[in-house]
C-alpha cells in the first residue's frame, strides 16, 4: 500500500522535475485501491563550501523565494487534479561533510517513512556527448538514489497515460519478484485511465551454450513447466484482484534485450521490476553484481519508458 510519495524537485522549468512532478500527480490521483496518498515536494538546496557566508545567505534567500512561486505552481496543479493530500520541504545540504542531494532525497524518504520516491531520469538516459561527460564527472542524483532508497524508486519518462505495464518474472519464490508482481498488479488498478491498462508478465529463458545440446533441450523443458505453473499462480492473483486485462509472455534470449525489445515492440509505458542485486550490498553480492551485473540496473539505462524499481 502506497501511502507516501516524495518527489524531490530541481526546477519545474526543467523537462526532468517537470516529468516526475506530473507523474508523481497522476499516480496519486489514480491511487484509488486503498485511498490517495500525500505527496511530499523536496528541494534539497546547495552551496559550495568556499563561498562567502554573506553570499551565500544571498544565494539561498533567492533560491528560497524564487522556490515560492514553484511550489505555488505545483500546489495549483495538485488542486486542478483533485489532490488534496500534499506538502512542500526545503532541506539543506552540508558541503562541509560533502552531504549531497541524493543523501537529503534518501534521508528524507527514511524520515517520512515513504513508500515511493517518484523522480525525473535526468542524466540516466541522457545518450549525448555531453550528457556522457556529465555523468562521468559529477554522477546521477536519480541512479545514486536508486541503489540507496529505503523505499522503491519510479523513474519518469514521457508518457501521457499508463495504458500498458511490462512486469519481468524470475520466480515467485524470490521475494524480489513476487514484490514486483504485486506492485504492478496494484499500479494496474490504481491508474486512472478510462480502460484497464494491460499487464505484460514476461518470463525469459536464458539457455547455457556450453550445456550440451540434449541436455539443454531438456533443462529447457523443465524450465518451462515450472514457469507455466508459476505463470498459472499470477492468473490466479489476478483473478483474485479482478485483474482481467493482462497476458504472460515466454521468450528466450538474454534477459536485458528480451525485456527492452517487449517494452519497445509493445509499447509499454512502465516497466515494474524488483530490485534484486541493485540493493544487494553484503560482500557476495556485490561481488556477483561485479562479475554477472544487474539486469535491473541494465534496464535502467536503456528502457524506453518510465521504470518502476520495487522493494
Amino acid at each position: 500500500m502506497i501511502e507516501k510519495i516524495i518527489v524531490p524537485i530541481d526546477s519545474i522549468e526543467w523537462d526532468n522535475t517537470f516529468m516526475g512532478v506530473e507523474t508523481a500527480i497522476e499516480f496519486a490521483k489514480g491511487c484509488r485501491v486503498n485511498g490517495q496518498p500525500e505527496l511530499i515536494f523536496i528541494h534539497v538546496l546547495t552551496s559550495s563550501p568556499t563561498t562567502q557566508l554573506a553570499e551565500g545567505e544571498n544565494t539561498v534567500n533567492l533560491e528560497k523565494h524564487r522556490l515560492k512561486d514553484e511550489f505555488y505552481m505545483i500546489e495549483e496543479m495538485c488542486k486542478k487534479r483533485g489532490i488534496n493530500k500534499y506538502k512542500t520541504l526545503i532541506t539543506e545540504g552540508d558541503p562541509k561533510k560533502e552531504k549531497g542531494i541524493d543523501e537529503e532525497i534518501i534521508e528524507t524518504a527514511e524520515k517520512e517513512n515513504a513508500d515511493l520516491i517518484v523522480m525525473g531520469s535526468g542524466k540516466l538516459h541522457d545518450r549525448s556527448f555531453r550528457g556522457r561527460i556529465g555523468k562521468f564527472v559529477y554522477g546521477s542524483v536519480t541512479e545514486k538514489v536508486i541503489h540507496e532508497a529505503p523505499c522503491s524508486v519510479l523513474v519518469a519518462r514521457p508518457a501521457e497515460l499508463v495504458d500498458k505495464i511490462l512486469v519481468p518474472v524470475d520466480s515467485l519464490k524470490w521475494d524480489s519478484t513476487m514484490n514486483a508482481v504485486k506492485r504492478g498488479m496494484e499500479l494496474s488498478q490504481g491508474c486512472s485511465t478510462e480502460k484497464e491498462p494491460e499487464l505484460v508478465f514476461l518470463h525469459v529463458l536464458h539457455s547455457k551454450p556450453k550445456v550440451p545440446m540434449a541436455e539443454r533441450e531438456r533443462l529447457m523443458e523443465m524450465k518451462k513447466k515450472t514457469i507455466d505453473e508459476e505463470f498459472k499462480e499470477i492468473e490466479k492473483m489476478c483473478e483474485e484482484r479482478s485483474i482481467k486485462n493482462y497476458e504472460t509472455v515466454l521468450s528466450e534470449g538474454n534477459p536485458e534485450k528480451e525485456i527492452i525489445k517487449n517494452a519497445k515492440e509493445k509499447d509499454i509505458d512502465v516497466i515494474v521490476m524488483g530490485s534484486g542485486k541493485l540493493h544487494d550490498r553484503t560482500p557476495q553480492g556485490r561481488i556477483h553484481k561485479f562479475f554477472y551485473g544487474s539486469v535491473t540496473e541494465t534496464v535502467l539505462h536503456s528502457a524506453p519508458c518510465s521504470i518502476l524499481v520495487t522493494r
